[in-house]
């Protein structure tokens, strides 16, 4: 945790922090400069973001894609982000390469090239990426409210900037900004991971100790003045579903009230036993999902609720939001919910620490807020907060005349009555409601919560082996200890499911698991979601193409009653017609969303254009048509049939002893009866189609989103492990598509390929996100790398870099419990066994050029190829 931390600020005055964890063979160099949106100057809105893409991009020793390509080949996974107040690079490389990643971003960092041509050309990519966010409903939305809310605070400006102010973007501007910012005493370096602090702190005096010091002289945004009148703005868009985002100014995370706040967000929206999903999601079916959340700088914050729903219910839906607010007053929080939100806001401290990354970026975070040990204070403020003082915050910062609302509807809504007429008919509306509420209540005095309980020492290796036991009357259990924090993952997995479903009942998998949690024997859904958030966790249901079921990730502590839930979750459904109902009314509008969604879709259009009427190529959330015709005796029906007990899998990995998990799980599970039915399509194959084949959908949008692949190879065939060489030698920064596509030629922002293996199939395929007048660009780039990789393998070095990363990329997949679990539970269902996971670098050190030249000849039939394109026609 935040034991054995070395911190040293060297000569220079760059902040080192590094910390020891052996559980795995990976460390994380995340590199922290303290300056983002915030800092810039209005002509220059979007600068920090374009530098980060920048940073890349080449050095005297490394030209452009050379970067990239030795952290791949180091099998390092490269990434970078840019935030309102600061921006962070960051490495996570097998832990025996880390001098290498310093080595890396060291040089990166103090020798930028800012390559004119290549500014120019990296310039297009931004401006793709800005784009894609138009096209996200949601992001686009968010930043709309912000602009609205503020007038001053240069939170309300877009904050990757505008095309125009992009091309404008200078040289001498460019290399300024850095010069200004970029130095040590802005920059804090973090080095987590399995390795040797004195041999670290050696290296990075060695390669960072040269770098020039210099004063950093912030440029700070104006200050906001405090809001005296409510804001409306209503935006017309190409959406199936309204958003509803209602915000409020509220503290900094340097201001006591902060935590405060944070309370009264997870209060309010976090979970299926928040207060706001409870009545207008569960009670009175206003909405199709709604949350709230909280962000703040340290010098701004801002609270949100938001909802998507039918155009219909927009006026209900901001009348019930206040009428949330106000009876905190009213219904002050419980001791019961105060004790949820603390159990949680301790699981997700633990959550968060369990891969290196997470740990590197809460180590910068809290030491550029004056110490990384601030991160155990702030839990314990967080934990310490009282009903009182979140019935303060509410009263404080969110009153009417401090709201700032915004509606983004479908065109077909059109924007309706006077903005000034809609706020005081809602102010009026909200003023009945409240008056009918009752008295206010004074807040119950909550408990004083315990202190957090940190695990002390240096962690010791996770093992890479899992026991398979079986369990009395059929099934499995997989059990892993991985002990160093007190967390625990229970996954409960079967057979088949999706494999199973027609076009005419599509979606029922998902449809029953959701089912299932909204009501047993012993429990309402409310208690349900209430008992298992009191925990600090939920219950996730999954419904993949061969594979479904339930997973948990809780505190060990709780590990039991976490197991009682589950169980009673399982085997004693009631599936009651009234829950069906919203279940329904959710599910259609998950199938709508998925439309609006321009990666999501068309990779789902592929899958129709690639498997056709097979059940992989059925969307997993199922057509409006099946999801309508589910009946509750249809639902049980599909539960007696494919719940195949004895088949069942159940995975426990984390701070678990055996024998507890070998006991936990024979009392709860000890299932008997007649055997199992074999599902109906485990010997349904898949049939290859001919010809190239498309699903094209046209919308009102800035890109085109491009999915072109082919039939793949299942789990089971040795090809697979080829292919995933191949997937990673073409995408991925410093992959060969991604080099053409966008180092190159700047056609795009997103570019990657997917290898899925399944139980009766594969598919591979590749996505670009690109302007709709690069499409033709981009899909005749597509067709000539795939059918030059398919006549001529990579070279040696190119195998060797993919082979590296592809093992790396494995091994920073496996850092969490529910992430192990899952990869234990998928290989020992889908057939391959245990050993695909454990074994999984000896499968990928057997790949040689020509095996991956052979598997694309096999795959890449570039005559027979599916595509999925929705394709953008902005007005």
């Amino acid at each position: 945790m935040l034991t054995g931390v070395e911190k040293r600020k060297l000569g220079n005055g760059l902040t080192v922090l590094v910390k020891p964890d052996r559980r795995l063979p990976l460390a994380c160099v995340l590199t922290w400069v303290g300056v983002g949106y915030f800092n810039e100057p209005d002509e220059l809105t979007g600068i920090s973001h374009y530098i980060e893409h920048l940073f890349f991009k080449g050095t005297p020793k490394r030209g452009v894609g050379i970067i990239a390509q030795e952290t791949k080949a180091i099998g390092g996974y490269l990434n970078a982000s840019t935030i309102y107040d600061h921006t962070y690079y960051f490495t996570v490389v097998p832990s025996g390469s880390v001098n290498q990643a310093l080595d890396i971003q060291s040089d990166a960092l103090l020798n930028p090239l800012f390559d004119a041509e290549e500014m120019t050309r990296e310039k297009e990519v931004v401006i793709e990426e800005l784009k894609r966010k138009y096209d996200n409903p949601n992001p686009y939305a968010w930043e709309k409210l912000l602009e609205m809310a503020f007038e001053r605070h240069r939170i309300r400006r877009w904050r990757m900037g505008r095309e125009e102010e992009i091309r404008r973007f200078s040289r001498d501007a460019v290399v300024e900004y850095y010069n200004r910012y970029y130095r040590p005493a802005n920059i804090t370096l973090v080095v987590v991971g399995d390795v040797n602090q004195k041999s670290v702190m050696a290296e990075v005096e060695r390669r960072y100790g040269m770098m020039p010091e210099g004063n950093v002289r912030h440029e700070v945004s104006p200050v906001e003045p405090v809001q005296k009148e409510p804001k409306m703005s209503r935006l017309l868009g190409d959406l199936s579903r309204v958003l509803v985002k209602m915000g409020f100014q509220s503290p900094p995370i340097t201001h006591p009230d902060y935590y405060a706040m944070t309370f009264l967000s997870t209060l309010l929206g976090r979970g299926r036993s928040s207060r706001l999903y409870r009545s207008l999601r569960e009670e009175k079916g206003i909405v199709d999902s709604i949350g709230s959340s909280l962000y703040a700088s340290k010098d701004v914050g801002f609270f949100t609720m938001e909802a998507e729903l039918k155009p219909e219910k927009i006026a209900v839906c901001e009348e019930e939001l206040w009428v949330e607010m106000e009876r905190l007053r009213r219904d002050p929080p419980s001791i019961e919910e105060v004790s949820k939100i603390r159990n949680i806001i301790e699981a997700n401290f633990f959550s968060e620490r369990e891969d290196v990354m997470g740990q590197a970026y809460g180590l910068a975070f809290f030491e550029s807020l004056g110490g990384y040990p601030k991160a155990v204070e702030y839990v314990q403020k967080m934990r310490a907060v009282t009903p009182a003082e979140v019935v303060r915050v509410a009263e404080q910062y969110c009153a009417f005349s401090m709201m700032n609302l915004l509606e983004y509807v479908p065109k077909s809504v059109g924007q309706g009555a006077k903005v000034d007429d809609r706020l005081e008919n809602l102010r009026k509306r909200v003023s009945g409601l409240v008056e009918k509420l009752g008295p206010v209540m004074k807040p119950a005095s909550a408990p004083k919560a315990p202190e957090l309980q940190l695990p002390q020492g240096v962690t010791e290796p996770i093992g890479r082996g899992i026991e398979a036991i079986p369990l009395d009357g059929g099934g499995t259990l997989l059990h892993l200890r991985t002990g160093a924090l007190p967390l625990a993952t229970i996954a409960v997995y079967f057979p088949g499911g999706r494999l199973d479903e027609t076009v005419d009942n599509c979606g029922i998998t998902q449809f029953v698991l959701r089912s299932t949690l909204k009501g047993t024997e012993n429990r309402t859904a409310d208690e349900i979601a209430f008992e298992m958030e009191s925990l600090g966790s939920s219950i996730q249901v999954e419904s993949t193409a061969d594979l479904f079921g339930y997973s948990t990730n809780v505190l060990s502590r709780n590990l039991e009653t976490a197991m009682d839930l589950l169980c009673d979750v399982m085997l004693r459904p009631t599936l009651p017609e009234a829950e069906i109902e919203k279940e329904r009314t959710s599910a259609l509008a998950k199938i709508q969303r998925i439309r609006d969604d321009m990666f999501r879709y068309p990779i789902e259009l592929f899958y129709q254009s690639l498997f056709g009427l097979h059940p992989y190529g059925l969307p997993r959330q199922g057509t409006e048509a099946s999801v309508r015709n589910f009946s509750r005796k249809q639902l049980w029906e599909w539960y007696s049939e494919t719940f195949t007990w004895k088949k069942m899998v159940v995975a426990i990995v984390g701070d678990v002893e055996r024998e507890r998990a070998i006991e936990l799980v024979r009392r709860r599970f000890s299932v008997t009866g007649d055997a199992d039915l074999e599902p109906r399509a485990q010997l349904f194959p898949v049939v290859p189609n001919r010809g190239m084949r498309e699903k094209v959908e046209t919308r009102d949008r800035k890109q085109t989103g491009v999915v072109l692949g082919f039939n793949g190879v299942s789990l089971r065939d040795d090809r697979y492990f080829a292919l995933e060489v191949l997937r990673n030698h073409l995408s991925g920064m410093g992959g060969s598509l991604f080099h053409e596509l966008r180092e190159r030629r700047a056609l795009a922002y997103t570019v990657t390929a997917f290898n899925i293996g399944l139980m009766r199939g594969g598919a591979f395929f590749t996505y670009v996100g690109c302007s709709p007048e690069k499409e033709k660009d981009v899909r005749d780039l597509l067709m000539f790398e795939l059918e030059r990789t398919k006549r001529r393998a990579p070279t040696a070095e190119e195998v060797r870099t993919a082979k590296a990363y592809t093992r790396g990329s494995h091994a920073i997949g496996l850092q969490g419990n529910r992430a192990i679990a899952y990869a234990y539970l998928q290989q020992f269902i889908t057939g391959r066994g245990l050993q695909a996971v454990t074994e999984y670098d000896r499968y990928i050190d057997a790949v040689t050029p020509e095996r991956v030249r052979a598997a694309a000849a096999d795959v890449f039939d570039l005559e027979n190829c599916a595509i999925g394109i929705v394709r953008g026609e902005a007005a």
